[in-house]
């Protein structure tokens, strides 16, 4: 039992709750029961998603970190509490309907597939799968993002950057 705990907390599901101080990463091939399964584990209630919908500009930054393969299809899901991005390689996409029978709780954002996309700053960031929550909530559709003063201290320190640092850059807009 203390084995599978661990797994758990490794996972982002520590006590079976969800951590909230982590955004978790999962890459699969394709839309499988696999990954229906990976997304019940996460959100046994049910969540919402959304996609990235890339730019033309974004499009050409993505194939320069990739070296000029094609663009992942990223998904975001939330329940309010976990934070998961789901990454195939381009081409295979979650479907349109989600699940209806086997998650019936889990939506697209305001039940609307076209609007559900996200504000992605820093693609590269989310291809590689390293984003922390306030980046994960900054770019969930609908502009609700609204950090607090802790939140930004936190991401000060998650940059490792000195105040000073962080004025300056804030100034360089």
């Amino acid at each position: 039992m203390e084995k599978v705990a661990r797994v758990a907390a490794v996972l982002g599901r520590p006590d079976d709750r969800p951590d909230r101080s982590r955004v978790i990463s999962l890459k699969a091939e394709r839309p499988d029961t696999g990954v229906l399964e990976a997304v019940k584990w996460f959100f046994p209630k049910g969540g919402t998603v959304a996609r990235a919908a890339w730019s033309a500009i974004t499009l050409a930054r993505l194939r320069k970190f990739l070296h000029g393969s094609l663009a992942p299809e990223l998904y975001a899901i939330t329940d309010g509490a976990a934070r998961v991005v789901l990454q195939f390689p381009a081409g295979p996409l979650l479907p349109r309907g989600l699940y209806p029978t086997e998650m019936p709780k889990l939506q697209w954002w305001e039940g609307d597939a076209t609007r559900a996309v996200l504000d992605i700053d820093d693609p590269v960031r989310w291809a590689q799968g390293v984003i922390n929550p306030a980046e994960f909530d900054a770019a969930w559709p609908g502009g609700g993002y609204d950090p607090t003063e802790r939140d930004v201290v936190d991401a000060i320190r998650d940059l490792g950057i000195s105040y000073g640092e962080a004025i300056r850059r804030l100034y360089r807009g």
